[in-house]
Parts: C-alpha cells; structure tokens; sequence
C-alpha cells in the first residue's frame, strides 16, 4: 500500500518538472534546472526527504542541496519566505491563492494536470460521479464554480464556506479533506469547510441523490483513509490519469498546472 502511495504522490512532482514558463520570475530561478545546489520543498508527501530529492535530481539532471517535505503549503510558503528554502511544488491555483497574500513571493508555471477524484476500485462511485460531471460540465455549472472559487478576485477574498443541501433520508458519501489546500479547500474563521472542490462535491451530490460528510484528513495519509474505509473518496491532481488496479478515478473535472513558488525578485 506505501508503494502504491508513494508512485501515484510522486506524480503531482513529476508533472511539475517537465515544462516550465516564467511569471515576473526571480533572477536566481527561472526555470526548473535553475534548482541544481539548492533547497526545494513540497507538502504532503508519503517519501522521505532523502528519496524525494533522488527523484527530482533524477528526473532534472540536477543535484539539488536537499528536498523539505512539510505538511502545508502555508508552512512551505514561510520556509521560501525565510530563506530556509530556494523553492516549493505545488500546482498553479494554490500558488496564485499564496502569492496573492504574500507579495514577496511569485510562481513558475510547470505541465499541465488533471484534477480528479479518486475511489477504491469496485466502489461504485466512478460511474455515478462521471455522469454528475458530465452533465455539470455539459450545463456550465463547473465553469460557473471556476468564476466564484478560482477567479484573480477570488484568490483575494477571504474564505467563505461553501452551502450544501441535505436531502433526506439519502445514503451518505464520506469526503476526505485536507482544509489546507487553499482555493481547492480550507476551513474558514469558524471551521465551516469552503472552496472550489468543496462547493462542486455539493453540485455531485444532488446529482447523484447522496449526502456528502466531509471528513479532515492529512495530505499524505489520503489512501490509508480511503482504503481502511475512513473516506469513500478525495481530490487529486494528475499528470496522467494512470492509476493501479487498487484504485480507479474519475473523469477530470478541473485543468490545472504544476507551479514552482519562488522568492520575487528584489526591487
């Protein structure tokens, strides 16, 4: 089961690495190889530091001074701020939400993902929620969340919950959530869970005729949740759509990219 974690967490990395284009970039890096002799993190994954930075020397060429692995993005963001990191991993609309709170700090944009939603294998829930995407797509309600959740102005906005229906008597699907990948999902002052993947499991649910209970679960401890049965579900982003044969995913229902932050370059 660890290794299976590992290859499918490794993937997010992986499609960060293979194309990279500058956004107001800091001098000292703006490209991925500009990373050879210094310090990149990442959040929420299942390897050691060690094997992270093998990989990313592997895949680059390069031979970085050490890989970081902590458990946010709020917590990578103060690494970069402080000098304790030249860099940090993570995908483009969490970078836009970060860096727009913080104007010290910029992105790289990397390769483009796919946002989809993962279940254990004979679950189920791949057919229904295919056929909710679809129709959400096909209806102009996942572009009209885009506007709301993932919009330049909402990156600015403070977080807002997202409102669900409850429908009575409906069986239940359990969500799992980290409440720390800002804009996709967080809590907000008092707890209440919001965001772009919050409020779109909320459009599935009437589709589908099920509840959702979201359930707050670590970044790296996402498939020891959904295969003991803690969750019956989560949010991921790929590069590719593979999966093993433990798992299956849904349709994308979100494009999004790989994204490097960076300190901004000094006046």
């Amino acid at each position: 089961m660890k290794k299976v974690y590992v290859v499918l967490s490794l993937l997010l990395v992986f499609s960060l690495l293979l194309s990279a284009c500058g956004e107001n970039n800091a001098p000292s890096i703006t490209e991925w190889t500009d990373l050879d002799g210094k310090t990149l993190a990442v959040f929420g994954l299942a390897v050691s530091e060690d094997d992270f930075a093998e990989m990313i020397n592997s895949k680059l060429g390069i031979e970085l001074k050490s890989g970081v692995i902590v458990p946010t993005p709020a917590e990578m963001a103060l690494l970069i701020q402080n000098g304790q990191v030249d860099a940090g991993s993570t995908h483009v609309y969490n970078a836009k939400y970060i860096c727009a709170r913080n104007d010290d700090l910029d992105y790289i944009v990397g390769k483009t993902m796919a946002a989809s939603m993962v279940f254990v294998k004979g679950s189920g829930l791949k057919s229904e929620i295919d056929q909710a995407i679809a129709a959400l797509k096909a209806d102009g309600t996942i572009d009209n969340l885009v506007d709301t959740w993932l919009s330049d102005e909402a990156m600015k906005s403070d977080p807002q919950p997202a409102v669900l229906e409850t429908i009575p008597g409906a069986d239940t699907i359990k969500v799992g959530i980290s409440g720390v990948l800002a804009p996709m999902d967080y809590a907000t002052a008092d707890g209440k869970p919001g965001g772009f993947n919050v409020a779109l499991i909320g459009e599935i649910s009437k589709h589908i005729g099920k509840n959702v209970e979201f359930v707050n679960i670590d970044p790296d401890s996402r498939f020891l949740a959904l295969s003991s049965g803690t969750i019956d579900m989560f949010f991921w982003n790929f590069y590719n759509t593979f999966i093993t044969e433990d798992y299956e995913i849904s349709e994308p229902y979100l494009e999004d990219n790989g994204a490097l932050i960076i300190r901004k370059a000094a006046d």
